[in-house]
């Protein structure tokens, strides 16, 4: 199904009549809930959003994906442009339009380790073992489910993201005297060219 709308609202049916919530408009949708008050939610005669042929679960587990990755709101868009141009690349069997490949992987650092956020936290057991399901620097397009819970902000930025040639991203984390900085590149050569301005020496960096 198609999503046409996200906005924030009062929850008006239900345990929780009364609480703020966030409302996911469906075009296509076969539920027919009494509560509906919208035609084209029903039978998608509007579909204001570019980014529409996604499923649900794919839009929720990109925003985790920007959720996780993004500096601020405004970077989300950015990162987005990222993701949505390396999906694209599925039509030109993971070739960038400069030269690049194996686009189809996302290579984000967010998902290396899930469920656990850092290498740190994996049970000592598992350690010299363990190999993320949803480590997309191995797998190609979006991984099998969210990461985290995204917000309202980032599932806006999956379903808009910024018009780009970008295919990179990395981040100079911030510090007392400066805040976070964000690198973005539409090569390889020009992204690791950034991975050094930003300080960073590994390959788990887009």
């Amino acid at each position: 199904m198609k999503v046409i709308e996200i906005f924030d609202s009062i929850d008006g049916e239900g345990i929780r009549t009364g609480q703020c919530a966030t409302f996911i408009r469906l075009a296509g949708c076969n539920l027919r809930c009494s509560y509906c008050d919208t035609v084209y939610s029903l039978f998608g005669e509007e579909t204001p959003c570019e980014y529409t042929e996604m499923t649900v679960d794919e839009i929720i587990t990109l925003a985790s994906i920007i959720q996780a990755e993004a500096a601020d709101v405004d970077d989300m868009y950015l990162v987005s442009s990222v993701l949505h141009n390396r999906l694209n690349t599925a039509e030109s069997d993971g070739v960038s339009p400069f030269g690049d490949v194996g686009m189809t992987r996302l290579q984000v650092d967010s998902t290396v380790y899930y469920p656990y956020k850092s290498k740190t936290q994996i049970p000592i057991a598992e350690k010299n073992s363990f190999k993320s399901r949803y480590d997309t620097y191995d797998i190609e397009g979006l991984p099998a489910g969210a990461i985290c819970n995204p917000g309202k902000d980032a599932i806006d930025a999956a379903l808009s993201p910024d018009d780009t040639n970008y295919y990179f991203f990395c981040h100079k984390a911030a510090t007392t005297d400066s805040p976070a900085q964000s690198y973005y590149a539409s090569t390889g050569i020009e992204h690791e060219s950034n991975l050094v301005k930003a300080g960073l020496t590994t390959t788990h960096n887009q």
